[in-house]
């Protein structure tokens, strides 16, 4: 759908978990056990992403996140930010059978679970319920799934703009952020992304003499 001009802006250290076992208390006959949630730190928004858009989404986003822990779908409701609506696209993270040669880690694929309308205006199709990498093509779905993978193994936010990369679409021009979600606060399991158009005027000579802006009618 998208060339890639762009990068997984951060990778992020864990801490470890904690385990604290408290030593058998004849008096009370039970052994006090607690246990300590792995501490996530939040990806920094990208500097490059300037859009006033794309900055609210990310604020959006990081203020569903609880203390230490990533969002996840059940924090993020698209209708708590009915502007960006139309720029979002939720997407499932799904594992392929086959890893790359010498990896023990599966390939990851990207199935759409909600499309704005405004995206389903850029690419020309509803990509709902299909695969990511169908709508662009084939030379490009290894770079396509390559970025989105960044952001789930990473827990990193991603941010590019480009043309489309869907076949008969490449004329239009976009930024995207991408950022994670996890159900468990820890891993990956759904990506949010947030498009904006990016109006570039035709470079000079792009346009006979005598033709406006509107082209032909």
């Amino acid at each position: 759908m998208e060339s890639l001009q762009g990068r997984a802006c951060t990778d992020l250290p864990l801490l470890p978990a904690i385990e604290y076992v408290g030593a058998n208390n004849r008096g009370y006959g039970r052994r006090l056990r607690k246990r300590c949630f792995r501490m996530i730190s939040l990806p920094p928004l990208p500097p490059e992403a300037g859009d006033p858009q794309l900055r609210a989404f990310y604020v959006y986003w990081r203020g569903r996140a609880p203390d230490g822990r990533l969002p996840g779908r059940q924090h993020i409701d698209p209708l708590d930010v009915p502007a960006l609506l139309p720029c979002l696209m939720l997407m499932d993270v799904v594992p392929q059978a086959a890893a790359t040669p010498g990896s023990a880690l599966p390939i990851l694929r990207f199935r759409v679970r909600v499309a704005g309308g405004m995206l389903v205006d850029l690419i020309g199709a509803n990509p709902t319920g299909q695969f990511l990498d169908d709508y662009v093509a084939e030379s490009r779905r290894a770079q396509l799934n390559d970025a989105y993978t960044g952001v789930v193994r990473n827990r990193a936010a991603h941010y590019w703009v480009n043309q489309l990369w869907t076949p008969g679409r490449e004329f239009v021009r976009v930024q995207r952020l991408a950022l994670p979600l996890a159900r468990d606060g820890e891993t990956v399991d759904m990506v949010v992304a947030c498009y904006a158009r990016v109006e570039v005027p035709p470079p000079d000579g792009a346009m006979p003499d005598g033709l406006g802006a509107g082209g032909v009618s």
